[in-house]
């Protein structure tokens, strides 16, 4: 009964690990963007305009359309912050 108890922890250790994981994946986009943002001042502007131009052509009216206007500004600079970061270890990004 044991080996069972102890079967089923280190399973849901594992999934944990995993969840873990995949949570800080997740952010490596999210470090990306600000940090390109951060070091690229006229695209911060950008986005800042843009996110205004969005929100005022769309009047929070179609939140859909507004993230799919934006998501592609985001898709872009992510590629681009991954081109011009690719070097980089992720200390770099606590720095």
């Amino acid at each position: 009964m044991n080996q069972i108890k102890s079967a089923g922890a280190g399973l849901l250790d594992s999934l944990l690990l995993i969840r873990e994981i995949n949570s800080i994946f997740n952010l490596i986009p999210q470090y990306l963007i600000i940090k390109y943002l951060n070091d690229h001042p006229d695209q911060d502007r950008f986005y800042a305009r843009l996110k205004s131009d969005l929100s005022g052509k769309y009047d929070y009216g179609n939140i859909a359309d507004y993230l799919k206007e934006k998501g592609i500004f985001i898709k872009e600079t992510i590629k681009e912050a991954k081109r011009e970061y690719s070097r980089l270890k992720y200390q770099d990004f606590f720095s």
